[in-house]
Protein backbone atom coordinates (compact mmCIF):
# COMPACT_ATOMS: atom_id res chain seq x y z
CA UNK A 1 0.00 0.00 0.00
CA UNK A 2 1.42 3.32 -1.05
CA UNK A 3 1.86 5.67 1.90
CA UNK A 4 1.46 9.39 1.92
CA UNK A 5 3.21 11.99 4.01
CA UNK A 6 0.92 12.59 6.95
CA UNK A 7 0.06 15.95 8.40
CA UNK A 8 2.26 16.76 11.37
CA UNK A 9 -0.47 18.68 13.09
CA UNK A 10 -4.25 18.44 12.84
CA UNK A 11 -6.91 19.76 15.13
CA UNK A 12 -10.53 19.52 14.21
CA UNK A 13 -13.04 21.37 16.35
CA UNK A 14 -16.67 20.32 16.29
CA UNK A 15 -18.90 23.36 16.66
CA UNK A 16 -22.32 23.49 15.01
CA UNK A 17 -21.09 20.95 12.47
CA UNK A 18 -18.21 23.20 11.30
CA UNK A 19 -14.57 22.14 10.87
CA UNK A 20 -11.63 24.42 11.62
CA UNK A 21 -8.29 23.45 10.16
CA UNK A 22 -5.06 24.15 12.00
CA UNK A 23 -2.80 22.29 9.61
CA UNK A 24 -3.09 19.66 6.90
CA UNK A 25 -1.35 18.61 3.72
CA UNK A 26 -3.08 18.08 0.41
CA UNK A 27 -3.99 14.62 -0.90
CA UNK A 28 -3.93 14.89 -4.64
CA UNK A 29 -2.09 11.73 -5.67
CA UNK A 30 -2.91 8.18 -4.79
CA UNK A 31 -1.45 4.70 -4.92
CA UNK A 32 -0.66 3.30 -8.32
CA UNK A 33 -1.95 -0.04 -9.54
CA UNK A 34 0.68 -2.76 -9.38
CA UNK A 35 1.61 -4.98 -12.31
CA UNK A 36 0.24 -7.99 -10.43
CA UNK A 37 -3.25 -6.51 -10.13
CA UNK A 38 -5.84 -8.74 -11.71
CA UNK A 39 -7.98 -7.52 -14.57
CA UNK A 40 -11.59 -8.31 -13.80
CA UNK A 41 -14.50 -8.51 -16.22
CA UNK A 42 -17.41 -8.29 -13.81
CA UNK A 43 -20.15 -9.17 -16.24
CA UNK A 44 -19.19 -11.18 -19.29
CA UNK A 45 -22.78 -12.09 -20.06
CA UNK A 46 -24.58 -8.77 -19.60
CA UNK A 47 -23.80 -5.21 -20.57
CA UNK A 48 -26.08 -3.60 -18.02
CA UNK A 49 -27.53 -4.30 -14.63
CA UNK A 50 -30.06 -2.07 -12.93
CA UNK A 51 -33.20 -1.28 -14.86
CA UNK A 52 -31.95 1.70 -16.82
CA UNK A 53 -34.13 4.64 -17.72
CA UNK A 54 -34.21 5.23 -21.48
CA UNK A 55 -34.44 8.76 -22.81
CA UNK A 56 -37.99 10.13 -22.81
CA UNK A 57 -38.28 10.00 -26.60
CA UNK A 58 -37.20 6.35 -26.53
CA UNK A 59 -39.89 5.23 -24.11
CA UNK A 60 -40.46 1.52 -24.63
CA UNK A 61 -44.01 0.24 -24.59
CA UNK A 62 -45.16 -2.99 -23.06
CA UNK A 63 -46.98 -5.48 -25.26
CA UNK A 64 -49.85 -5.86 -22.77
CA UNK A 65 -53.10 -3.94 -23.35
CA UNK A 66 -53.17 -0.39 -22.02
CA UNK A 67 -56.55 -1.11 -20.43
CA UNK A 68 -58.25 -4.28 -19.26
CA UNK A 69 -61.32 -5.01 -17.14
CA UNK A 70 -60.57 -7.34 -14.20
CA UNK A 71 -63.94 -6.48 -12.64
CA UNK A 72 -62.44 -4.71 -9.57
CA UNK A 73 -60.56 -7.80 -8.40
CA UNK A 74 -58.35 -7.25 -5.36
CA UNK A 75 -54.60 -7.63 -5.92
CA UNK A 76 -53.33 -8.89 -2.57
CA UNK A 77 -49.66 -8.25 -1.77
CA UNK A 78 -47.47 -9.02 1.27
CA UNK A 79 -44.08 -7.63 2.26
CA UNK A 80 -41.70 -7.90 5.18
CA UNK A 81 -42.07 -5.49 8.09
CA UNK A 82 -38.89 -3.70 9.27
CA UNK A 83 -39.84 -3.92 12.96
CA UNK A 84 -37.26 -1.97 14.99
CA UNK A 85 -36.22 -0.14 11.83
CA UNK A 86 -39.59 1.56 11.56
CA UNK A 87 -39.07 5.28 11.11
CA UNK A 88 -35.97 4.78 8.98
CA UNK A 89 -36.28 4.53 5.19
CA UNK A 90 -36.00 0.78 5.41
CA UNK A 91 -39.62 -0.27 5.24
CA UNK A 92 -41.17 -1.35 1.96
CA UNK A 93 -42.53 2.02 0.90
CA UNK A 94 -43.02 1.31 -2.78
CA UNK A 95 -46.09 -0.94 -2.92
CA UNK A 96 -49.05 1.08 -1.72
CA UNK A 97 -49.96 4.62 -0.67
CA UNK A 98 -52.91 5.57 1.52
CA UNK A 99 -53.11 9.00 -0.05
CA UNK A 100 -51.01 11.99 -1.13
CA UNK A 101 -49.07 13.65 1.69
CA UNK A 102 -46.49 15.79 -0.09
CA UNK A 103 -43.75 13.14 0.07
CA UNK A 104 -42.21 12.72 -3.38
CA UNK A 105 -42.11 8.90 -3.35
CA UNK A 106 -45.43 8.38 -1.60
CA UNK A 107 -47.24 10.65 -4.04
CA UNK A 108 -45.61 9.03 -7.08
CA UNK A 109 -46.77 5.61 -5.86
CA UNK A 110 -50.27 6.95 -5.17
CA UNK A 111 -50.53 8.38 -8.70
CA UNK A 112 -49.13 5.23 -10.29
CA UNK A 113 -51.42 2.88 -8.38
CA UNK A 114 -54.49 5.01 -9.07
CA UNK A 115 -53.70 4.91 -12.77
CA UNK A 116 -53.23 1.11 -12.76
CA UNK A 117 -56.40 0.56 -10.71
CA UNK A 118 -58.41 2.69 -13.11
CA UNK A 119 -56.93 1.29 -16.32
CA UNK A 120 -57.19 -2.37 -15.30
CA UNK A 121 -60.15 -2.24 -12.91
CA UNK A 122 -58.35 -3.70 -9.89
CA UNK A 123 -57.79 -2.73 -6.25
CA UNK A 124 -54.55 -3.08 -4.30
CA UNK A 125 -54.35 -4.43 -0.74
CA UNK A 126 -51.12 -4.79 1.23
CA UNK A 127 -50.10 -6.78 4.33
CA UNK A 128 -46.88 -5.89 6.18
CA UNK A 129 -45.62 -8.87 8.20
CA UNK A 130 -42.49 -9.61 10.28
CA UNK A 131 -40.01 -11.28 7.96
CA UNK A 132 -39.79 -14.73 9.61
CA UNK A 133 -43.57 -14.88 10.03
CA UNK A 134 -44.01 -13.91 6.37
CA UNK A 135 -41.62 -16.65 5.27
CA UNK A 136 -43.49 -19.23 7.36
CA UNK A 137 -46.90 -18.06 6.16
CA UNK A 138 -45.90 -18.27 2.50
CA UNK A 139 -44.62 -21.83 3.00
CA UNK A 140 -47.62 -22.89 5.07
CA UNK A 141 -50.11 -21.39 2.62
CA UNK A 142 -48.58 -23.26 -0.30
CA UNK A 143 -48.35 -26.49 1.68
CA UNK A 144 -52.07 -26.15 2.50
CA UNK A 145 -52.98 -25.16 -1.05
CA UNK A 146 -54.32 -21.86 0.24
CA UNK A 147 -54.16 -18.80 -2.00
CA UNK A 148 -53.71 -15.64 0.09
CA UNK A 149 -51.36 -13.27 -1.77
CA UNK A 150 -50.96 -12.66 -5.46
CA UNK A 151 -47.34 -11.62 -5.09
CA UNK A 152 -44.94 -11.06 -2.21
CA UNK A 153 -41.79 -9.25 -1.11
CA UNK A 154 -40.01 -11.43 1.48
CA UNK A 155 -36.74 -10.26 3.01
CA UNK A 156 -34.00 -11.31 0.59
CA UNK A 157 -32.01 -13.38 3.08
CA UNK A 158 -34.89 -15.87 3.58
CA UNK A 159 -35.57 -16.44 -0.13
CA UNK A 160 -33.63 -19.71 -0.15
CA UNK A 161 -35.80 -21.11 2.64
CA UNK A 162 -38.92 -20.42 0.58
CA UNK A 163 -37.54 -21.50 -2.79
CA UNK A 164 -36.38 -24.91 -1.56
CA UNK A 165 -39.82 -25.58 -0.10
CA UNK A 166 -41.23 -25.22 -3.61
CA UNK A 167 -43.39 -22.27 -2.56
CA UNK A 168 -42.70 -19.92 -5.48
CA UNK A 169 -43.83 -20.18 -9.07
CA UNK A 170 -41.33 -19.90 -11.92
CA UNK A 171 -41.52 -16.25 -12.94
CA UNK A 172 -40.37 -17.12 -16.46
CA UNK A 173 -43.65 -19.02 -16.92
CA UNK A 174 -45.93 -16.17 -15.78
CA UNK A 175 -48.16 -14.82 -18.57
CA UNK A 176 -47.78 -11.18 -19.69
CA UNK A 177 -44.32 -10.60 -18.20
CA UNK A 178 -41.75 -9.79 -20.91
CA UNK A 179 -38.29 -10.57 -19.52
CA UNK A 180 -36.49 -8.85 -22.39
CA UNK A 181 -37.74 -5.45 -21.27
CA UNK A 182 -35.64 -2.92 -19.31
CA UNK A 183 -38.06 -2.71 -16.37
CA UNK A 184 -36.67 -6.07 -15.22
CA UNK A 185 -33.10 -6.00 -13.89
CA UNK A 186 -31.19 -7.96 -16.52
CA UNK A 187 -28.09 -8.57 -14.38
CA UNK A 188 -30.24 -9.82 -11.51
CA UNK A 189 -31.96 -12.24 -13.89
CA UNK A 190 -28.55 -13.57 -14.90
CA UNK A 191 -27.42 -13.93 -11.29
CA UNK A 192 -30.65 -15.41 -9.90
CA UNK A 193 -31.96 -17.63 -12.68
CA UNK A 194 -31.13 -21.31 -12.40
CA UNK A 195 -30.67 -24.00 -15.04
CA UNK A 196 -31.15 -21.62 -17.96
CA UNK A 197 -32.93 -18.39 -18.82
CA UNK A 198 -36.32 -17.14 -19.94
CA UNK A 199 -35.76 -18.39 -23.50
CA UNK A 200 -34.76 -21.88 -22.37
CA UNK A 201 -35.83 -24.19 -19.55
CA UNK A 202 -34.55 -22.08 -16.69
CA UNK A 203 -36.34 -20.98 -13.55
CA UNK A 204 -36.43 -17.66 -11.74
CA UNK A 205 -38.14 -17.35 -8.36
CA UNK A 206 -37.45 -13.76 -7.31
CA UNK A 207 -36.39 -10.58 -9.11
CA UNK A 208 -36.10 -6.81 -8.68
CA UNK A 209 -38.27 -4.69 -10.97
CA UNK A 210 -38.66 -1.01 -11.73
CA UNK A 211 -41.92 -1.07 -9.74
CA UNK A 212 -39.88 -1.28 -6.51
CA UNK A 213 -37.33 0.91 -4.77
CA UNK A 214 -36.74 -1.28 -1.70
CA UNK A 215 -33.96 -3.22 -3.43
CA UNK A 216 -32.47 0.10 -4.63
CA UNK A 217 -32.65 1.40 -1.06
CA UNK A 218 -30.66 -1.70 -0.08
CA UNK A 219 -27.87 -1.00 -2.58
CA UNK A 220 -24.49 -0.12 -1.07
CA UNK A 221 -22.65 3.16 -1.64
CA UNK A 222 -20.26 5.53 0.15
CA UNK A 223 -21.13 9.04 1.27
CA UNK A 224 -18.49 11.65 1.97
CA UNK A 225 -18.59 14.84 4.02
CA UNK A 226 -18.17 17.69 1.54
CA UNK A 227 -16.73 20.14 4.05
CA UNK A 228 -14.36 17.60 5.56
CA UNK A 229 -13.17 16.67 2.06
CA UNK A 230 -12.14 20.30 1.57
CA UNK A 231 -10.58 20.42 5.02
CA UNK A 232 -8.37 17.45 4.25
CA UNK A 233 -7.45 18.68 0.78
CA UNK A 234 -9.04 15.81 -1.11
CA UNK A 235 -9.16 15.98 -4.91
CA UNK A 236 -12.38 16.03 -6.90
CA UNK A 237 -13.65 12.58 -5.93
CA UNK A 238 -16.27 12.50 -8.69
CA UNK A 239 -13.52 13.04 -11.22
CA UNK A 240 -11.46 10.27 -9.61
CA UNK A 241 -14.43 7.92 -9.93
CA UNK A 242 -15.03 8.78 -13.59
CA UNK A 243 -11.33 8.34 -14.38
CA UNK A 244 -11.47 4.85 -12.84
CA UNK A 245 -9.08 5.71 -10.00
CA UNK A 246 -11.60 4.92 -7.25
CA UNK A 247 -10.19 1.69 -5.77
CA UNK A 248 -9.97 0.23 -2.26
CA UNK A 249 -6.28 1.13 -2.13
CA UNK A 250 -6.99 4.69 -3.16
CA UNK A 251 -9.77 5.05 -0.60
CA UNK A 252 -7.49 3.71 2.12
CA UNK A 253 -4.79 6.12 1.03
CA UNK A 254 -7.20 9.05 1.41
CA UNK A 255 -8.27 7.88 4.87
CA UNK A 256 -4.82 7.17 6.33
CA UNK A 257 -4.06 8.97 9.56
CA UNK A 258 -7.48 10.59 9.83
CA UNK A 259 -8.74 10.27 13.37
CA UNK A 260 -9.47 12.97 15.95
CA UNK A 261 -10.15 12.30 19.64
CA UNK A 262 -12.88 14.92 19.86
CA UNK A 263 -13.76 14.29 23.51
CA UNK A 264 -10.09 14.07 24.55
CA UNK A 265 -10.57 10.90 26.61
CA UNK A 266 -7.77 8.94 24.91
CA UNK A 267 -10.28 6.31 23.77
CA UNK A 268 -11.67 5.51 20.35
CA UNK A 269 -15.41 5.79 20.80
CA UNK A 270 -18.54 6.98 18.97
CA UNK A 271 -17.87 10.57 20.06
CA UNK A 272 -14.73 10.90 17.93
CA UNK A 273 -14.00 11.77 14.28
CA UNK A 274 -12.92 9.00 11.89
CA UNK A 275 -11.68 8.74 8.34
CA UNK A 276 -14.20 6.01 7.60
CA UNK A 277 -17.44 5.14 9.36
CA UNK A 278 -18.19 1.53 8.53
CA UNK A 279 -19.66 -1.74 9.64
CA UNK A 280 -19.30 -5.47 8.96
CA UNK A 281 -21.19 -5.00 5.67
CA UNK A 282 -18.09 -3.34 4.23
CA UNK A 283 -16.60 -6.82 3.70
CA UNK A 284 -19.25 -8.28 1.35
CA UNK A 285 -19.78 -4.96 -0.42
CA UNK A 286 -16.06 -4.58 -1.18
CA UNK A 287 -16.01 -8.27 -2.19
CA UNK A 288 -18.79 -7.63 -4.70
CA UNK A 289 -17.10 -4.43 -5.84
CA UNK A 290 -14.06 -6.57 -6.67
CA UNK A 291 -16.20 -9.22 -8.43
CA UNK A 292 -15.10 -11.88 -5.96
CA UNK A 293 -18.05 -14.28 -5.97
CA UNK A 294 -19.04 -16.87 -3.38
CA UNK A 295 -21.28 -18.76 -5.77
CA UNK A 296 -21.20 -18.94 -9.56
CA UNK A 297 -23.10 -21.19 -11.96
CA UNK A 298 -21.78 -24.32 -13.66
CA UNK A 299 -22.23 -25.14 -17.35
CA UNK A 300 -25.74 -26.44 -16.64
CA UNK A 301 -26.76 -23.29 -14.81
CA UNK A 302 -26.76 -24.78 -11.32
CA UNK A 303 -25.00 -23.22 -8.34
CA UNK A 304 -21.39 -23.95 -7.52
CA UNK A 305 -19.23 -22.83 -4.58
CA UNK A 306 -16.19 -21.27 -6.24
CA UNK A 307 -14.82 -18.83 -3.65
CA UNK A 308 -11.20 -19.50 -2.70
CA UNK A 309 -9.00 -18.61 -5.66
CA UNK A 310 -5.75 -16.72 -5.15
CA UNK A 311 -7.59 -13.63 -6.31
CA UNK A 312 -10.39 -14.11 -3.76
CA UNK A 313 -7.85 -14.54 -0.95
CA UNK A 314 -5.94 -11.46 -2.08
CA UNK A 315 -9.13 -9.37 -2.16
CA UNK A 316 -10.10 -10.54 1.33
CA UNK A 317 -6.69 -9.59 2.72
CA UNK A 318 -6.99 -6.07 1.30
CA UNK A 319 -10.48 -5.78 2.83
CA UNK A 320 -9.21 -6.96 6.23
CA UNK A 321 -6.34 -4.49 6.06
CA UNK A 322 -8.78 -1.68 5.35
CA UNK A 323 -11.20 -2.64 8.12
CA UNK A 324 -8.36 -3.03 10.62
CA UNK A 325 -6.90 0.43 10.02
CA UNK A 326 -6.91 3.08 12.76
CA UNK A 327 -9.13 5.37 10.71
CA UNK A 328 -11.90 2.73 10.50
CA UNK A 329 -14.82 2.86 12.93
CA UNK A 330 -16.92 -0.33 13.03
CA UNK A 331 -20.38 0.31 14.39
CA UNK A 332 -21.02 -3.40 14.99
CA UNK A 333 -17.93 -3.70 17.18
CA UNK A 334 -18.77 -0.43 18.93
CA UNK A 335 -22.21 -1.82 19.77
CA UNK A 336 -24.30 1.13 18.60
CA UNK A 337 -27.48 0.75 16.58
CA UNK A 338 -28.10 1.82 12.99
CA UNK A 339 -29.76 5.12 13.92
CA UNK A 340 -26.85 6.10 16.21
CA UNK A 341 -24.37 5.11 13.51
CA UNK A 342 -26.15 7.23 10.91
CA UNK A 343 -26.28 10.11 13.38
CA UNK A 344 -22.49 10.05 13.71
CA UNK A 345 -22.17 10.97 10.05
CA UNK A 346 -25.09 13.40 10.25
CA UNK A 347 -23.25 15.23 13.06
CA UNK A 348 -20.06 15.45 11.01
CA UNK A 349 -17.99 12.75 12.71
CA UNK A 350 -16.66 11.03 9.61
CA UNK A 351 -14.99 11.81 6.31
CA UNK A 352 -16.44 8.73 4.55
CA UNK A 353 -19.53 6.75 5.49
CA UNK A 354 -20.51 3.28 4.27
CA UNK A 355 -24.23 3.18 3.65
CA UNK A 356 -27.12 1.63 1.84
CA UNK A 357 -28.95 4.06 -0.39
CA UNK A 358 -31.81 4.27 2.13
CA UNK A 359 -29.47 6.36 4.26
CA UNK A 360 -29.71 9.18 1.73
CA UNK A 361 -33.35 9.53 2.73
CA UNK A 362 -32.50 9.11 6.43
CA UNK A 363 -29.94 11.92 6.11
CA UNK A 364 -32.27 14.40 4.40
CA UNK A 365 -32.44 16.61 7.52
CA UNK A 366 -28.73 16.24 8.30
CA UNK A 367 -26.68 19.36 9.00
CA UNK A 368 -23.80 17.73 7.15
CA UNK A 369 -23.57 18.34 3.40
CA UNK A 370 -22.54 15.16 1.66
CA UNK A 371 -21.82 13.64 -1.71
CA UNK A 372 -22.36 10.08 -2.89
CA UNK A 373 -19.83 7.69 -4.44
CA UNK A 374 -19.94 4.05 -5.62
CA UNK A 375 -18.31 1.14 -3.84
CA UNK A 376 -14.66 1.19 -4.98
CA UNK A 377 -13.23 -1.20 -7.52
CA UNK A 378 -10.39 -3.52 -6.59
CA UNK A 379 -8.18 -2.43 -9.48
CA UNK A 380 -8.37 0.41 -11.95
CA UNK A 381 -8.49 -2.12 -14.79
CA UNK A 382 -11.97 -3.27 -13.82
CA UNK A 383 -14.48 -2.11 -16.40
CA UNK A 384 -17.34 -1.36 -14.00
CA UNK A 385 -18.08 -0.18 -10.49
CA UNK A 386 -20.18 -2.94 -8.96
CA UNK A 387 -22.70 -2.48 -6.17
CA UNK A 388 -23.60 -4.91 -3.40
CA UNK A 389 -27.32 -5.28 -2.62
CA UNK A 390 -27.87 -5.99 1.06
CA UNK A 391 -29.63 -9.24 1.87
CA UNK A 392 -30.55 -7.80 5.28
CA UNK A 393 -32.71 -4.88 4.18
CA UNK A 394 -33.94 -5.56 0.64
CA UNK A 395 -36.71 -7.57 -0.92
CA UNK A 396 -37.39 -9.04 -4.36
CA UNK A 397 -40.68 -9.74 -6.08
CA UNK A 398 -41.95 -13.32 -6.00
CA UNK A 399 -45.24 -15.10 -6.72
CA UNK A 400 -46.58 -17.92 -4.50
CA UNK A 401 -47.16 -21.25 -6.24
CA UNK A 402 -50.86 -21.13 -5.33
CA UNK A 403 -51.38 -18.27 -7.79
CA UNK A 404 -52.54 -20.09 -10.92
CA UNK A 405 -54.82 -19.89 -13.95
CA UNK A 406 -56.76 -16.69 -14.58
CA UNK A 407 -55.43 -15.15 -11.39
CA UNK A 408 -51.83 -15.67 -12.51
CA UNK A 409 -52.74 -14.15 -15.89
CA UNK A 410 -54.05 -11.07 -14.05
CA UNK A 411 -51.06 -10.89 -11.71
CA UNK A 412 -48.58 -11.02 -14.57
CA UNK A 413 -50.37 -8.24 -16.43
CA UNK A 414 -50.56 -6.02 -13.35
CA UNK A 415 -46.88 -6.51 -12.49
CA UNK A 416 -45.94 -5.77 -16.10
CA UNK A 417 -48.10 -2.63 -16.06
CA UNK A 418 -46.63 -1.44 -12.75
CA UNK A 419 -43.04 -2.13 -13.76
CA UNK A 420 -43.25 -0.64 -17.25
CA UNK A 421 -44.87 2.55 -15.97
CA UNK A 422 -42.55 2.82 -12.95
CA UNK A 423 -39.44 2.87 -15.13
CA UNK A 424 -40.60 6.25 -16.41
CA UNK A 425 -42.47 7.52 -13.33
CA UNK A 426 -41.32 6.14 -9.97
CA UNK A 427 -37.66 5.51 -10.80
CA UNK A 428 -36.88 9.06 -12.07
CA UNK A 429 -38.70 10.47 -9.04
CA UNK A 430 -36.62 8.26 -6.75
CA UNK A 431 -33.20 8.41 -8.41
CA UNK A 432 -33.08 11.84 -10.04
CA UNK A 433 -35.36 13.92 -7.84
CA UNK A 434 -35.41 12.38 -4.36
CA UNK A 435 -31.89 10.93 -4.12
CA UNK A 436 -30.13 12.97 -6.79
CA UNK A 437 -31.52 16.43 -6.07
CA UNK A 438 -33.77 16.73 -3.02
CA UNK A 439 -31.81 14.72 -0.42
CA UNK A 440 -28.20 14.73 -1.65
CA UNK A 441 -26.36 18.04 -1.23
CA UNK A 442 -24.29 17.93 -4.39
CA UNK A 443 -25.79 17.72 -7.88
CA UNK A 444 -22.81 15.70 -9.09
CA UNK A 445 -24.07 12.88 -6.89
CA UNK A 446 -26.86 12.22 -9.39
CA UNK A 447 -24.40 10.87 -11.96
CA UNK A 448 -22.83 8.73 -9.24
CA UNK A 449 -26.23 7.29 -8.26
CA UNK A 450 -26.85 6.20 -11.84
CA UNK A 451 -23.39 4.62 -11.82
CA UNK A 452 -24.20 2.82 -8.55
CA UNK A 453 -27.47 1.43 -9.87
CA UNK A 454 -26.11 0.40 -13.26
CA UNK A 455 -24.14 -2.70 -12.22
CA UNK A 456 -25.56 -4.31 -9.12
CA UNK A 457 -24.40 -7.68 -7.82
CA UNK A 458 -26.70 -10.44 -6.57
CA UNK A 459 -24.17 -13.06 -5.46
CA UNK A 460 -26.24 -16.25 -4.91
CA UNK A 461 -23.92 -17.04 -2.03
CA UNK A 462 -25.16 -13.96 -0.19
CA UNK A 463 -28.77 -14.22 -1.38
CA UNK A 464 -29.22 -17.90 -0.49
CA UNK A 465 -27.06 -17.80 2.63
CA UNK A 466 -24.10 -19.96 1.56
CA UNK A 467 -21.11 -18.61 3.51
CA UNK A 468 -22.96 -15.28 3.57
CA UNK A 469 -22.80 -14.50 7.28
CA UNK A 470 -19.25 -15.82 7.47
CA UNK A 471 -18.15 -13.28 4.87
CA UNK A 472 -20.35 -10.59 6.39
CA UNK A 473 -18.46 -11.07 9.66
CA UNK A 474 -15.09 -11.59 7.98
CA UNK A 475 -13.25 -9.03 10.11
CA UNK A 476 -14.58 -10.34 13.44
CA UNK A 477 -13.77 -13.99 12.61
CA UNK A 478 -10.14 -13.46 13.68
CA UNK A 479 -8.87 -15.83 10.97
CA UNK A 480 -8.39 -15.24 7.27
CA UNK A 481 -10.59 -16.30 4.39
CA UNK A 482 -8.39 -19.23 3.43
CA UNK A 483 -8.81 -20.78 6.89
CA UNK A 484 -12.54 -20.07 6.94
CA UNK A 485 -13.00 -21.81 3.60
CA UNK A 486 -10.98 -24.82 4.77
CA UNK A 487 -13.18 -25.03 7.87
CA UNK A 488 -16.48 -24.69 6.01
CA UNK A 489 -16.00 -25.91 2.45
CA UNK A 490 -17.33 -29.44 2.96
CA UNK A 491 -20.56 -28.29 4.62
CA UNK A 492 -21.07 -25.48 2.09
CA UNK A 493 -20.70 -27.85 -0.85
CA UNK A 494 -23.24 -30.15 0.79
CA UNK A 495 -25.66 -27.23 1.26
CA UNK A 496 -25.24 -26.11 -2.35
CA UNK A 497 -25.74 -29.65 -3.62
CA UNK A 498 -28.93 -29.98 -1.55
CA UNK A 499 -30.17 -26.64 -2.91
CA UNK A 500 -29.51 -27.76 -6.49
CA UNK A 501 -31.27 -31.08 -5.87
CA UNK A 502 -34.29 -29.30 -4.39
CA UNK A 503 -34.49 -26.90 -7.35
CA UNK A 504 -34.11 -29.75 -9.86
CA UNK A 505 -36.98 -31.57 -8.16
CA UNK A 506 -39.08 -28.39 -8.33
CA UNK A 507 -38.29 -27.99 -12.04
CA UNK A 508 -39.37 -31.58 -12.67
CA UNK A 509 -42.62 -31.01 -10.76
CA UNK A 510 -43.34 -27.76 -12.60
CA UNK A 511 -42.76 -29.46 -15.94
CA UNK A 512 -44.83 -32.35 -14.54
Amino acid sequence: MTKRILCVLLAVLMLSGLFTVIGCGSQTDGPKETESAKTVDPQETKDSGQETEPEAEERIKSSIPETYDFNNEVISIAGWDPGDWEGMARAIRDVISLGPNGDLINDAIFDRNNMIEENYKVKFEYDSIEYVALMNQINNNVMSGLHVWDYTFPLTEVLGQIITKGSFTNLFAVPNMDWTKPWYDQSAIEYLSIAGSYDSNGVLFAVPTAASINDKDGTAAIAFNLEAAQTYGLPDLYDEVLKGHWTIDYLEYLCEGIYVDLNSNDQRDPDDFYGFLGKNDVAPSFKDGANSMIITKDEDGFLEFTLGSEYDIEVSEVILDFMGADFFFNHHIAGINDAEFTNMFAQGQGLFFWMRMDEVTNLRSSATDFGILPIPKYTESQEYYQSYVSKNTSSLLSIPLTNTGDRLFMTGMIIEALASDSLYSLQPKYIDEALGTKYARDEKSREMIHLIMEHRVFDPGMIYQFFANTYLNLYTQKVGLKTLIAQNEKSINAQVQKFNEDVLKIIEELEG
